[in-house]
């Protein structure tokens, strides 16, 4: 029984009633935006109550965007289901503040105060197009376990992760751009002028103190790759992770060739220490079979009335044996990457393709809280 959903207000529905006091966009399926005096569009008919989540879904009963239909089945199948609206004026996830053993802190999207004539909402900025928009407002999480620190970035993009900076470190000015600038710069070589080169160190400067002041707020020790593995990222935000361990969440049949090379270097580039360790659930996958969940249940169920039926303890033990590699095949063959932590250690491992010798089925990796530096180091 689901009993909650937390989310960042934004959902696809169909376009109608088109409000006259409100911006629209062809191709974006949001909402209607408010243009500030500055220029900027924000979404204005982000859905902001439980209530107000609700009664959209009960317009639009019939629409097929896949969202909608989501979260119509959500409702359908728990009767007293709540839809809470999540930023990061929120701090944490309910149940999972700051003296909980383990802590959910809110660290996106990032909302501002917007009006319209006499009303006024927590708005989220227009970042570009739906899809950049919609993605880069992902809630982004950081968990808290004993000493361990987990960055779950959602699909953040480059411009998301831009706007965190800004933000953050309170910048005025774009890491991704300052980024292309160096690296113009740097093109250059010994034919750059003397101004060019000083632009060159005040620009690396400026990057140098946005990781250092971003690390207060995005350092981690493990990081779950934004859109799992997509070129679309910023050098310095990486850099303000900072992470030891980066895991990419990725499968099979997608067009977009996830993980990225380029991402793949950028993780291991700016990570930190002499071997940083990244985890991706395609490379360590190794089948494509699949048991959709439905069928997998009735299968246990298949077995433990066999169990229940054996007149043996012999044939009960077979029979368990046989449940029990299922149950593996199920869990581990698929790519999954596994981690155990107690907030002073971390174990992570992946199944190894072949069983190594003396029933060796795992690739491990543990890391270990280093009470002089303050953070996580490889074993």
């Amino acid at each position: 029984m689901i009993k909650n959903i937390y989310h960042n207000g934004i959902v696809e529905r169909p376009i109608k009633d088109k409000d006259p006091q409100l911006v629209y966009f062809s191709n974006d399926d949001l909402g209607g935006y408010i243009k500030n005096n500055a220029g900027d569009f924000f979404l204005w008919d982000r859905v902001n109550s439980n209530t107000a989540m609700h009664n959209l879904i009960k317009r639009y009963p019939t629409s097929r965007k896949k969202y909608l239909s989501i979260l119509r089945k959500a409702i359908k199948n728990n009767k007293n289901i709540k839809f809470t609206t999540l930023s990061a004026a929120d701090g944490s996830i309910p149940g999972f503040e700051q003296n909980s053993p383990v802590q959910l802190k809110l660290i996106g999207p990032i909302t501002e105060k917007v009006k319209n004539n006499t009303k006024s909402r927590n708005c989220l900025l227009k970042l570009g197009n739906e899809g950049v928009t919609k993605n880069g407002h992902s809630l982004v999480l950081q968990l808290l376990i004993g000493e361990l620190k987990v960055m779950l970035g959602g699909d953040l993009n480059t411009e998301a992760e831009d706007y965190l900076l800004k933000h953050y470190t309170q910048t005025n000015r774009h890491s991704s751009k300052l980024e292309k600038r160096v690296a113009k710069l740097k093109a250059k070589g010994n034919k750059a002028t003397f101004s060019e080169i000083e632009e060159l160190a005040e620009i690396e400067a400026e990057l140098k103190l946005i990781v250092m002041k971003g690390r207060r707020y995005f350092q981690a020790d493990i990081t779950k790759a934004c859109h799992h593995g997509s070129h679309h990222f910023s050098e310095t935000f990486l850099k303000a992770i900072n992470a030891i361990v980066t895991v990419v969440s990725s499968g099979d049949k997608e067009s977009y060739a996830h993980p990225r090379p380029d991402a793949l270097g950028a993780f291991g580039k700016y990570s930190r220490g002499t071997r940083p360790l990244i985890f991706c659930t395609e490379l360590a996958r190794n089948t494509k079979e699949f048991n959709h969940i439905y069928d997998y249940f009735i299968q246990l169920q298949e077995f433990e009335e066999k169990i229940n039926e054996a007149t043996s303890k012999q044939e009960k033990k077979k029979i368990r044996k046989e449940m029990q590699k299922k149950k593996d095949r199920n869990v581990v063959v698929y790519g999954m990457i596994t981690l155990r932590t107690n907030g002073e250690k971390v174990v992570l491992a992946q199944k190894l393709e072949v069983e190594g010798g003396k029933g060796n089925k795992w690739d491990i990796h543990e890391l270990y809280f280093n009470q002089n530096l303050g953070e996580f180091q490889s074993i």
